[in-house]
């Protein structure tokens, strides 16, 4: 397509004056700080060997930097978007837009009154930046729900070093069996579980403190038959998975097999075979 196609250059020019709007400068910090956070705590979780405890804690503390961002992020998202507009002579100054009102229908309906419609860099601050961050409270709430609760039921094993509540370990112990009972039978025992992680206390070296190495260390030195409940539960606890992205990635591979131009069959590929398109191999 011609450099002088008319439907190119008013696209090219309206790309231009988007990017050079200050509300789009100060969207795009916005968006590397969030966004910034985000890919660390995704390439984490996507590690095959990440554990719950460590999950659940880089779950909150992205929930608590996202409520922080909010509450004191505009300004800092501000002040890099105007050295940014410094740089590439833009004006920091929000552009007032045209809003658009319900049409009324009848006398009775009444006027849409837009808040802040007279100022528009707090119009930006409260129905942009403040959307788009409750948005990402809350999504991070709900999708993670499930792994905070398992984390309740699952965390008093996260360190086998650090049992000094006896009264809570107990009521862990006791919460534990319920939540691995069938009708009236039960994966592990509550008062036996309490008792044996004394024992591992004792009898762990100081650098067995994580479940996997617990699980080792019960492993190497035969002590399934000492340790019963404490060897189920570590084992079942370990095998509650993080995340999928091992099987997404399995399924991405196939495009190494078949990949879309090999999906995609042209007429020069194709012959005619008793009044047939058959695609050829």
């Amino acid at each position: 397509m011609p450099a002088s196609d008319p439907a190119m250059r008013h696209e090219a020019e309206t790309l231009v004056t988007q990017i050079e709007d200050y509300s789009f400068l100060v969207m795009m910090n916005v968006w590397y700080d969030v966004l910034g956070r985000v890919n660390v705590v995704s390439k984490t979780m996507q590690n095959t060997s990440v554990e719950l405890s460590t999950a659940v804690s880089l779950m909150n503390s992205v929930t608590d930097y996202f409520i922080d961002y909010r509450a004191n992020g505009y300004e800092k998202a501000l002040e890099s978007a105007k050295e940014l507009a410094t740089e590439l002579d833009v004006e920091p100054i929000f552009r007032s837009k045209r809003i658009s009102r319900k049409r009324r229908l009848f006398e009775y309906e009444c006027i849409d009154e837009v808040p802040n419609a007279d100022d528009p860099e707090k119009r930006f601050k409260n129905h942009v930046f403040n959307v788009i961050l409750d948005r990402a409270i809350n999504s991070l709430s709900e999708r993670f729900e499930q792994l905070q609760s398992f984390n309740n039921t699952w965390g008093f094993l996260n360190n086998l070093k650090d049992l000094s509540d006896k009264n809570k370990l107990k009521v862990a112990c006791q919460g534990l069996e319920d939540k691995l009972r069938y009708q009236e039978n039960s994966d592990i025992n509550g008062c036996d579980l309490l008792t044996e992680l004394d024992i591992a206390k004792e009898l762990f070296p100081e650098d067995v403190k994580l479940p996997i190495e617990a699980v080792r260390f019960i492993n190497t030195n035969k002590l399934q038959a000492v340790m019963p409940n404490l060897w189920v539960a570590l084992r079942i606890m370990l095998t509650i998975p993080i995340t999928v992205a091992t099987g997404e990635r399995s399924f991405s591979k196939l495009k190494l097999i078949k990949t879309y131009l090999r999906s995609v069959v042209h007429d020069s590929r194709q012959i005619k075979f008793f009044g047939k398109f058959v695609n050829r191999k």
